[in-house]
């Protein structure tokens, strides 16, 4: 989706947020908030600048899973909570779908990494 305005000057193309990506922005934002960080704390800490850390939080930029990861991670919270999964039962649906073609010892890494995430 794209929205058009006009800035001084001539025409621009903006993308509008999507709105999974805004929730999942105001879901870190607000669980930034809770861990008593700010948001340049955390943009520190995954090595980008405050302006792109900031295209995730408002959704105007896709928020890949293995930095809500990181950033869950670095919160001390669960992923699925994060990521706005009702809850750990419905993250391993997720990582059920990623598994197809694995050999068995890569599925059973992926069932051990969901145990210890709902360990949290």
């Amino acid at each position: 989706m794209f929205a058009e305005w006009k800035p001084a000057g001539g025409l621009a193309v903006v993308p509008m947020a999507d709105p999974y990506y805004r929730r999942l922005g105001q879901r870190v934002k607000d669980a930034i908030r809770a861990a008593g960080m700010s948001q340049e704390d955390v943009a520190a800490a995954l090595g980008m600048s405050g302006p792109g850390f900031n295209q995730w939080l408002s959704g105007s930029r896709k928020f890949p899973m293995d930095q809500v990861e990181r950033v869950a991670n670095l919160l001390g919270k669960p992923v699925w909570e994060i990521a706005g999964w009702e809850s750990p039962p419905e993250a391993d649906a997720v990582f059920g779908m990623g598994v197809e073609g694995l050999n068995d010892d890569d599925k059973q890494r992926v069932r051990d990494l969901a145990q210890r995430l709902r360990q949290r």
